[in-house]
């Protein structure tokens, strides 16, 4: 596991993750479980600190179903085709 990047998410996009994938979610790796000193605060206010929360939101929304066939599929998610 990688530890030296990690992300610092707030409330909304914290249930946004929740919903995009419940799986995915339960499995993200929290910060303080890697951390030498666990209470020390990585994050501020009231933010959640995740390992892996970059590489889900890159699977799940950038490059998953949200944005690439899901709800948004039909509604001009893509670029349009070029014409010569």
């Amino acid at each position: 596991m990688d530890c030296t990047e990690y992300f610092c998410v707030g409330g909304d996009l914290d249930k946004n993750l929740k919903k995009t994938s419940s799986k995915a979610y339960a499995k993200l790796n929290k910060c303080a479980d890697f951390q030498v000193d666990p209470d020390a605060k990585l994050c501020s206010g009231k933010d959640k600190c995740y390992i892996d929360a970059g590489a889900m939101y890159t699977k799940y929304v950038t490059e998953g179903h949200i944005v690439k066939g899901g709800f948004t599929k039909g509604m001009g998610d893509g670029a349009p085709a070029s014409s010569p």
